[in-house]
């Protein structure tokens, strides 16, 4: 009996080392993509001011839009 009480006391301790693990990596993964999204978003106001393309432009103005609102969107989420 007591065997069995304390596998499951070291599952226990496995479980929660797992569950801070997951939470460590989500929260870097989460820092990673609003990093990357500011990249994006120097990057692409960079080029809009250099190009002279319309067509270009555009699309490059559009990009820009989406990853504002997707960086606004991460930096809402509740961890």
């Amino acid at each position: 009996m007591y065997f069995i009480i304390n596998l499951n006391k070291n599952y226990l301790i496995v479980g929660r080392f797992f569950v801070i693990k997951f939470f460590h990596m989500k929260t870097a993964y989460r820092s990673l993509f609003i990093i990357l999204h500011v990249l994006g978003i120097i990057a692409g106001l960079c080029i809009t001011f250099t190009t002279q393309d319309p067509v270009m432009d555009k699309l490059i103005v559009s990009i820009l839009i989406l990853l504002t609102l997707n960086l606004l969107r991460l930096s809402q989420q509740h961890q």
